[in-house]
C-alpha cells in the first residue's frame, strides 16, 4: 500500500476481536462491493500506525472523516445564500401540535404547516421518544502537538481508526500533530436525564486519556490540552428511525446512536420527504416503516442499563488484557442482545 493512503481502519485489539468483521465482508459479497474492503494482518496494519495493541484489521479505503462543526457551519452559509431564514440561540418554549404548527418562543410565536425537530439526543425527556430512547456519554480529549511521536508510530495519512469493542475507541491525527482520542457508550449516572456531567466528566476524561496512553505508549509524558464530552440517543436497533407525530405534520430523525453525520444526509432526504408527503423509495425504508425497539419501563430500566453497561465495558477490558471473562461479567454483558436489542457484544464469530 501506499504510504499516506488515506481511509479507515478497523482494527482487533483482542483475540476475540479477530474475525468480527466476517458478517460485513458477507454482506460486501451479497452486494458486489467487496472490492472496498481488505483485510489486513497486523504487520500491514503496523505500515501506516504503529501500536502494541493493533492485531489485525479491516480496511476501507474510500472512507473519511468530516468535521461536524464545519459540515454544519457549510449547510449554514449555502442556506443562507439560497434565502433561509436561520434564528440561531432563540429558545422554544412550546410547540404546539396542530395545523399548522405553531412555535412559541419569548419574543414571538411561528406558524409553518410543516415543521421538522432536531433535538438529538434530548428527545429522550419527550415523552413520545423516552420508551424508545436512552442516552448515553461519548468523551473525547486531545494531545498536545507531537508530531516526533506521530512520526515514532508512523502515523502520517491521517487515517481515521477505531476498534470493534461494544465500547468503541475511536481516533485519528490532526494536521498539527496532534492524536484525538474518544471513548463512546459511558453512563455518567442512571441516565434518566442529561445534566452537566456529559459535557464534561473528570473520570470519563481521565478514563479515556489512560486509555490513549495505554493503545500508544511512545505518548506517555505528552499532556493532554484538551477533554470534553457530549450525550448520544440510543435506539435499541442502534440504527436511526424517522416518523411523524398525530395530526402528521410534525417529522422528526432520532436514534442515531453516535453515528449520525454520515446517514443525516439520507436522513435529511427521508424527512424531506415526510415534510412533503411525498410517496418514494426512501420514505418506505424501514427505518421509516419499522417500529422502534421499547425499552424497558422504570424503575427496571435505568439501573439495568447502568449494570448491563458497565459488565460489557469491563468484559471489554478483560478481553483486551487477555483475562478470561468471569461467567457473571459475561452473562450481563450478554443480556441486551438476548433480549432483542442491537448493544452489547454479540455472538462470536468462526473465522
Amino acid at each position: 500500500m501506499v504510504r499516506g493512503q488515506r481511509g479507515r481502519r478497523v482494527v482487533a485489539t483482542a483475540s476475540t476481536h479477530e474475525g468480527k468483521w466476517a458478517g460485513t465482508l458477507d454482506a460486501a459479497r451479497q452486494l458486489g462491493v467487496e472490492e472496498h474492503y481488505r483485510v489486513l494482518s497486523s504487520a500491514e496494519v503496523a505500515d501506516h500506525v504503529r501500536s502494541p495493541m493493533f492485531r489485525g484489521a479491516l480496511f476501507l479505503p474510500d472512507a473519511a472523516t468530516v468535521h461536524p462543526a464545519r459540515l454544519a457551519r457549510g449547510l449554514r452559509r449555502v442556506l443562507i445564500e439560497r434565502g433561509v431564514r436561520i434564528h440561531e440561540g432563540t429558545p422554544v418554549m412550546r410547540i404546539g401540535f396542530r395545523r399548522p404548527v405553531v412555535v412559541e418562543t419569548p419574543g414571538g410565536s411561528v406558524r409553518a404547516p410543516e415543521a421538522v425537530i432536531g433535538l438529538g439526543a434530548w428527545a429522550t425527556s419527550w415523552k413520545a421518544f423516552k420508551p424508545v430512547l436512552t442516552v448515553r456519554g461519548s468523551y473525547m480529549v486531545v494531545t498536545a502537538p507531537a508530531p516526533d511521536k506521530i512520526d515514532e508510530i508512523g502515523w502520517h495519512g491521517g487515517e481515521a481508526v477505531r476498534d470493534l469493542r461494544s465500547s468503541i475507541h475511536y481516533l485519528r491525527t490532526t494536521p498539527d500533530g496532534r492524536i484525538a482520542f474518544g471513548l463512546g457508550g459511558l453512563q455518567p449516572d442512571l441516565a434518566r436525564k442529561i445534566d452537566p456531567r456529559y459535557a464534561y466528566d473528570e473520570r470519563m476524561v481521565r478514563r479515556v486519556a489512560a486509555d490513549l496512553y495505554r493503545m500508544f505508549p511512545t505518548f506517555e509524558g505528552v499532556p493532554m490540552e484538551a477533554g470534553w464530552g457530549g450525550p448520544i440517543n440510543v435506539s435499541g436497533f442502534t440504527m436511526p428511525f424517522f416518523g411523524s407525530l398525530p395530526p402528521g405534520n410534525v417529522h422528526y430523525g432520532l436514534g442515531y446512536t453516535g453515528n449520525g453525520v454520515a446517514p443525516s444526509h439520507l436522513g435529511g432526504k427521508i424527512l424531506a420527504g415526510l415534510a412533503t408527503h411525498a410517496e418514494h423509495a426512501l420514505t418506505r425504508l424501514a427505518v421509516v416503516t419499522r417500529e422502534p425497539k421499547r425499552f424497558p419501563p422504570e424503575p427496571i430500566r435505568s439501573p439495568g442499563m447502568l449494570i448491563a453497561n458497565d459488565a460489557i465495558r469491563r468484559k471489554d477490558d478483560r478481553e483486551v488484557d487477555g483475562r478470561d471473562v468471569d461467567p457473571v461479567t459475561a452473562f450481563v454483558a450478554g443480556l441486551p442482545r438476548r433480549l432483542g436489542f442491537n448493544l452489547g457484544p454479540g455472538p462470536r464469530r468462526k473465522r
